[in-house]
């Protein structure tokens, strides 16, 4: 017997997660919650996914997945390397749009540093970051538009990126993108062809 059609996809209710985490933290996300925001009812929730925990590492997953194409989005609307990272960063907080959303984010990840299965999806993800913007400042290096080790340049980006959400989470102004942007912007200016910097 054939199966009924999923009226709604994994994708869809990963979303549906995401938003309520942003909107409850991870402490307060339910698998009830999730399902009334992408119109399912619980025991659905529970035959998709199992369990919470469950829920929170696909949520995880998915993120670790989807870095490399948020990053080849940039590098094929952006001739330069430097705006092609930044535009994966920006892609990266799309939907961060109030301290207290980052702060239920920053909640799961410090949740994922003391699971050991959340934990190594935390590090696949820091890992996965760190190499898509080594690849695009790579091409900017190639291109002439930096000058320095793409690896290093890579590192203080990426550190870079994570300080800006803190700060903008405490004290920032205007939207968390513009925020990124600028940190980013302002910290590769020494590396720009006739800068004065040694990286």
């Amino acid at each position: 017997m054939v199966g009924r059609p999923r009226t709604v996809s994994d994708d869809e209710i990963l979303d549906g997660a995401v938003a309520v985490l942003a909107r409850v933290g991870p402490q307060g996300m339910t698998l009830g919650a999730v399902a009334s925001q992408v119109g399912l009812q619980a025991p659905s929730m529970i035959q998709r996914f199992g369990s919470k925990h469950d829920l929170l590492r696909a949520i995880s997953a998915r993120g670790v997945e989807r870095v490399p194409e948020l990053f080849a989005l940039g590098r094929r609307r952006h001739r330069s390397g430097v705006a092609a990272v930044i535009a994966g960063l920006r892609r990266l907080v799309k939907g961060i749009d109030t301290p207290a959303s980052l702060g239920h984010h920053l909640a799961f990840l410090a949740m994922d540093l003391g699971d050991p299965e959340l934990r190594g999806l935390a590090a696949a993800h820091a890992a996965a970051l760190t190499r898509e913007i080594e690849t695009g400042l790579a091409l900017a290096v190639a291109a002439g538009e930096l000058v320095g080790d793409p690896a290093r340049l890579a590192r203080i980006v990426y550190t870079t990126y994570n300080g800006s959400l803190i700060a903008w989470a405490v004290g920032g102004r205007g939207t968390l993108g513009r925020w990124i942007s600028s940190d980013v912007g302002a910290v590769l200016a020494p590396f720009q062809k006739g800068g004065n910097a040694d990286a």
